[in-house]
């Protein structure tokens, strides 16, 4: 099984917050990763029910990769890769004084 997408943590989110430079501004900064199961041959992606769709938004989202191996595993599959999909998502927080 091949895992292909950015290289990250088990983790299905990761956040981080930093300081500005010089400011009193923070920014939080969160990693959303999604995890799915892809056939190789048909480039077909596991769905509910334990069907194959081609379309990646219907597809089975796993918490962690060890999960998603954990079902591939379990159903036997061959010819599978897993599939991360990362998000990220920034917020800058800024402090009033009042």
């Amino acid at each position: 099984m091949k895992v292909i997408g950015m290289e990250t943590s088990d983790a299905l989110t990761e956040s981080t917050i930093f300081r500005g430079v010089n400011s009193g501004s923070q920014f939080l900064r969160q990693v959303f990763t999604k995890v799915v199961i892809q056939e190789i041959p048909s480039r077909l992606y596991l769905s509910a029910g334990d069907f194959w769709t081609p379309d990646f938004r219907n597809a089975t989202t796993f918490d962690s990769r060890s999960m998603a191996q954990e079902k591939a595993t379990t159903l036997k599959l061959q010819n599978v890769q897993l599939v991360l999909n990362c998000e990220t998502k920034e917020w800058g927080i800024i402090p009033i004084e009042t």
